[in-house]
């Protein structure tokens, strides 16, 4: 059983501003840093938002928090492509259907059947239309400076990359501060990400979509290592497979599958993983790591240590001397890439939870069955995944006692999880053993609050954890009657203040920023029923934003 170990209790309701944008809104927003973008359904607000001369799209809004302002994009994104849009700090990226905006031929190719790519940065208010259709990549806005995006020929039917055909996916770069768009003329797999940082990208190249034999190895098969000087736009071909790409501002870590290289680089007799190299660009050697790994994705790279989850069978060795005799466990090792050497950290994580990464930290699950069946939170069984985090700073790895499952977040040096009982334990004290609730883990301090509150989902950003509860599974209230409907509440890690909404919201009716969050409000539940968006009924959900003074 968790006891309550930190010193942060549920207390009074924070202060909490709040704004009604008094527009519709779908399920689906994000936010940025002091922004909340959404889209506005024309037929729930009763006006064509963006001028095309009906009411049926879906309409991207840009609601400034800080100063309680809301910019219309005026352009229109289809629910399809709305669902993958992304924000980052003061930028949203996102496509815009052509015929949804009226018909309107925005890439100039002739046709108004493409969803056009699109970035709104709100620092200078400014509006950028990449002019091509494609698609976004997961890490479009991590650099200030470039955004890679993936081209597809057939949509333009343009031979991007001169091999005959129109059938692949081409590289580009938009430079935002010259409204540049520069293509590579290379094919590349979407499933490998490019990374880009300080003016170099690092990306990997298809072989068969390219036609050629980039790596020199007889074959047509790999995903070939290429890296680019965005401002001499010059590529460089490194002339070897490479997958999960992580750039730092002298060294490039990324792995090699062994199939594709045709060669045992982690020396254990076979050709089956994937091992961590690294490139320095400034001796412009590549290192192999010689670690087997069993994934094509998972190692953490900080620009000079390296995380690499090391597999026990495919190196004969018990790694973390817990003595099982299958050798299944997976576990962290340390690569200093700039002196060469490599440490055992002896603590296996389950790779099938995957890893949480901010810029500091990296935040494992670890299964106690993996490590030799101990009952590392003393709660009487040994099946848990607990929480074990990684500082770069300190390069330590420290375990605790908090119990992680999927929904598991890492912010800063906050933990969050929505912990499933599993029908062993009755964390909130509810009578039942199904409920998933919400823990909190400080890492700087190493201590865990049990909120005994049961919650469907949650998101953790800066100081608010904010989640999505359900009241009649609670032991507690946070502050108001308890419904029987799913609302949204939030905790404030900085001083344990807490409160809820009272109103309905749905698995992605809400998004939260560092210091306020944004649901969509049901009208019929707003008191006893509100016109919130003055459209004459009560069937529309509004954005709201609650800010912390």
């Amino acid at each position: 059983m968790y006891l309550l170990l930190i010193p942060l209790a549920l207390v009074a309701r924070a202060d909490f501003a709040t704004t009604i944008t008094g527009l519709a809104s779908l399920d689906d927003m994000r936010a940025g840093t002091n922004l909340v973008a959404f889209a506005v359904p024309e037929d729930q607000q009763g006006v064509d938002l963006n001028g095309d001369g009906d009411q049926i799209d879906d309409v991207l809004h840009v609601h400034m928090v800080d100063s309680g302002v809301t910019r219309n994009i005026g352009l229109a994104v289809s629910p399809v492509s709305f669902e993958l849009f992304l924000v980052r700090g003061t930028r949203v990226a996102f496509e815009v259907s052509e015929m949804d905006q009226g018909g309107t031929d925005l890439d100039g190719d002739g046709s108004i059947f493409d969803r056009v790519l699109f970035v709104y940065d709100a620092a200078t208010d400014s509006v950028h239309n990449l002019g091509v259709p494609g698609q976004f990549y997961s890490n479009s806005l991590a650099d200030p400076e470039w955004i890679p995006v993936a081209v597809g020929e057939a949509l333009t039917n343009t031979d991007f990359n001169g091999d005959g055909d129109v059938n692949d996916q081409v590289l580009f770069v938009y430079r935002m501060s010259t409204g540049v768009l520069q293509g590579t003329a290379t094919a590349i797999e979407f499933v490998v990400t490019p990374a880009i940082r300080n003016g170099r990208m690092a990306y990997a190249a298809s072989e068969h979509d390219s036609g050629a034999d980039l790596t020199g190895d007889g074959d047509q098969n790999d995903f070939c290592l290429f890296t680019r000087d965005l401002i001499s736009e010059v590529d460089t071909n490194w002339q070897i497979p490479a997958r999960d790409l992580q750039l730092g501002a002298e060294r490039l870590a990324f792995l090699v599958h062994e199939p594709m290289a045709g060669m045992d680089l982690g020396g254990d007799g076979e050709r089956f993983d994937y091992v961590p190299h690294v490139l320095d660009f400034q001796s412009a050697t590549i290192t192999n790591t010689g670690l087997a790994y069993r994934r094509f994705q998972g190692i953490q790279f900080d620009g000079r240590y390296l995380l690499t989850p090391v597999n026990e069978l495919r190196e004969a060795t018990d790694f973390n001397g817990d003595g099982d005799i299958f050798l299944f466990d997976d576990v962290l090792h340390l690569t200093d890439t700039q002196t060469g050497t490599t440490t055992n950290l002896g603590i296996s994580t389950d790779i099938i939870f995957g890893s949480r990464r901010d810029k500091r930290r990296v935040a494992y699950a670890v299964s106690e069955e993996y490590e030799g069946g101990l009952d590392a939170n003393g709660d009487g069984d040994a099946s848990d995944n607990l929480l074990a985090s990684f500082d770069f700073q300190s390069t330590l790895l420290t375990p605790s006692s908090m119990e992680l499952s999927f929904g598991f977040q890492l912010a800063g040096p906050f933990v969050a999880s929505a912990t499933a009982e599993g029908g062993k334990d009755d964390f909130n004290g509810n009578g039942s053993t199904f409920d998933k609730v919400l823990f909190l883990h400080n890492l700087a301090t190493g201590t865990t609050l049990n909120t005994r509150v049961a919650v469907r989902d949650m998101q953790i950003v800066g100081r608010l954890a904010v989640y999505r509860r359900v009241p009649v599974l609670d032991a507690v209230d946070l502050g108001g009657s308890p419904t029987p409907a799913e609302d949204v509440a939030w905790i404030d890690l900085t001083d344990g203040t807490s409160g809820r909404t009272n109103l309905t919201a749905t698995s992605r009716g809400y998004t939260a920023g560092d210091s306020f969050f944004a649901y969509a409000t049901p009208e019929r539940l707003f008191g006893a029923g509100t016109d919130l968006n003055g459209d004459g009924d009560l069937g529309d959900r509004v954005l709201v934003i609650r800010r912390r003074q």
